[in-house]
Formats: structure tokens, sequence, C-alpha cells
């Protein structure tokens, strides 16, 4: 009786050792549940077709992410919300993304053009906008853990002015939207024009709305010799691409930004408005992300595409290596993309790299290539 006695106290503290090791060792719900990553994009309105482009690019990056075991074993969930290309909705995203879906990182869309949710941007969470001018997010003042992975605005806008110069141009038009990163932009063209001996004849900063058609009559008037557009509402646009050869002639040569990149491939606008455009770009991301992604959605990675599925592998290794001061990590470590190789992020937030990204191109015969 006594040996039966002992041997059910032996069974008893197995039993309980046994289920106090799985109670210690079993992973928490916390463990286990999927890192939402929130997604706050353009997908109505003016700027809907670039924000299409970023969530395929992000939609890529996370099947991959997620495919190969997720972060840590943890799978990445995707939330989306609508930013309607306003500054009003995209704040109202980013706050229901933090305070409803209790997301840690977020992805924004035109963080530059549409501001106001760097701002609203909650302690210890992380913002990365793969579309945005860093100059125009954090220029004024800097944000903690607000980031771009987009091109820098001071090299494209000189490279522009540079090509002109070179090409023989000593009088330039600028029309571009009135907004936060175009008027960064443009300054920096007037800076690089001083530089390279352009004159500025006219500058027409313009709100939608503005009626296009007088706006090229007063270009006209001056007799520029380039004309740099960059507009991103759509009545403006179209009525520049479809009365602009015909208002201003063939004398007046056009340079635009990486828009013309997008737009001319677009199936509702007609190619021949931009033959002859001369634009800057980025140069093609690295191959092996070029093909996959035009496998899947059969059409090339252009604008933020390849820019925002670094974005998604860049949160990722922030997640995995979940830092104490993630400020301070995010400008100390090193990432690679498949935009511009290694990587790092500067003072203000934007991308440092040695390897020259951007070039000028030009539509000829109906399609995009490179130039010197």
């Amino acid at each position: 009786m006594a040996q039966n006695k002992v041997i059910l106290w032996v069974v008893v503290v197995l039993i309980v050792l046994v289920g106090g090791y799985f109670l210690i060792t079993a992973p928490t719900e916390e463990e286990t549940s999927p890192i939402k990553i929130g997604a706050a994009f353009p997908l109505t309105g003016d700027a809907s077709i670039w924000g299409e482009v970023a969530l395929n690019g992000i939609k890529l990056a996370v099947q991959e992410i997620n495919d190969e075991g997720g972060i840590n074993n943890r799978k990445i969930e995707l939330i989306m919300e609508d930013t309607r290309s306003t500054s009003k909705d995209s704040v109202s995203a980013v706050s229901k993304l933090q305070n409803i879906d209790k997301v840690k990182s977020i992805l924004v869309g035109w963080l530059d053009v549409y501001q106001g949710a760097e701002s609203v941007l909650k302690p210890n969470t992380l913002m990365i906008s793969p579309d945005a001018g860093i100059e125009a997010v954090n220029g004024v003042k800097i944000h903690p853990n607000v980031f771009s992975t987009w091109y820098r605005t001071q090299p494209k806008s000189e490279l522009a002015i540079k090509h002109m110069a070179n090409s023989g141009a000593k009088k330039l038009y600028i029309i571009a939207q009135n907004d936060s990163y175009y008027t960064t932009a443009v300054s920096y063209m007037e800076e690089a024009a001083k530089k390279y001996g352009i004159e500025i004849v006219g500058k027409d900063m313009l709100n939608p709305g503005t009626d296009i058609q007088s706006i090229l009559v007063k270009v006209a008037d001056k007799k520029p010799d380039v004309v740099f557009v960059a507009l991103y509402d759509e009545k403006e646009n179209v009525g520049f691409l479809k009365k602009g050869k015909i208002l201003l002639g063939s004398k007046i040569v056009v340079y635009g930004d990486e828009f013309v990149q997008q737009n001319y491939t677009r199936t509702d606008y007609n190619k021949d408005w931009f033959e002859g455009f001369y634009f800057y770009g980025p140069k093609i991301p690295n191959i092996k992300f070029f093909n996959k992604y035009k496998s899947v959605y059969n059409v090339d990675p252009v604008f933020g595409a390849s820019t925002a599925y670094d974005s998604v592998y860049i949160i990722a290794k922030a997640v995995k290596d979940n830092p104490s001061d993630l400020d301070l990590y995010m400008r100390k470590t090193k990432f690679d993309t498949v935009s511009y190789g290694t990587v790092t992020f500067d003072t203000i937030g934007g991308i440092t790299t040695l390897e020259n990204y951007f070039v000028m191109k030009q539509i000829k015969n109906g399609v995009s290539v490179d130039i010197k």
C-alpha cells in the first residue's frame, strides 16, 4: 500500500511538472498572432493610379515574407486604408490604423502632398512613405520614426536642369502643381538654374481647376527654350497633353518628372502626346524583382513599386530586431533594397546611398529610353 502511494505521488508530481513545463514554454498569443502592418494609400481620387502601383509592390513583399515563414515565425497581416487623395483622409486613415487596428508599423502614400499623418504618429510606431520626398515631410520639423524610401528631390531636380543646359537651353518656364512637394522640387530647380546659367522666365504653381489653356498662352508669349511641367491633377494634366504641342509649338522642348514614366503607359492616354518628352526617372531596379513583379502584375514596376516593396522588407527587419530605440536604430542600420542596393537613412529620414539611381530619359517612337 505504501509503495502504491509513493508511485501515485510520483505520477502526480510528474503531471504537475510536465504541465508546468508546457505552460511555461507554450507560445503566448502575442508570439503567434499575425504582425499587423498598416497601409494608408490613395485608392481613390487624383493619386489612385499611383496608390495602386505602390500597393502591388507591398503585397508582393508581404507574400514573399509570409511564404518564407513570416517574421519570427509570425505571418504579416496587411491592413489597408484609403486616403482618398486628401490630407484629411490620410490623417483619418493613420489614426484608425493606430487606434483601432493597433498597428506599430505604417506605410503611407504621398505623405509629402497629403500631409498631416506624420504629426499624429504615436511613439514607438514606425512610419515609412515609399513615394514621398522626405525634404517636404521633415524639412522644417523632424518627426521621430518617420522615413521615406523615395528618391531624393535635389539630385533629380539638378539632373533635369543640367541636361537642359547641356542641350543649349537658356530660358525655362516652370508649370507645377501647387503643393509642398513641388514647392520643394521647384526651389531646387531654381537653385540649379542659377548654377548652370538658365533664366527662369516664368513659373506657375497650379491649384486644381486652373485653366491650363490660358497658362499655355502665357508660356508661349514668354518664348522659353524649355518648359518643365509636373501636374497630377487629371484635368490639368490631360489639358496640357492635348494642347501643349499645339499652343507651344515645336521649338519649345518639354521636360517632365517621373510621372511621365507612369502616364505614357496608361491605356487611356494617347502615346503621341508624350513623343519627344524628356524626363528624369529611376534606373531599372534589381532585375530579379523587376521580372517577378512583371510576371505577377503583367506591367513594369514603375513609380513607387520597388520602393514600396523595399519599405516592407525594411519594416520586417526592424520588427525582427525589435530595437529599444527605434529612431536611432533606423538611422544606424544598413538595409538591402532592390531599388538602390545597400542604404541607410540620414538625419531627416531620407535615403542615403552611393548609387547614382536617377537618369534622364526620353520618349522616342513611343518607347522610354535612357539618354546621356
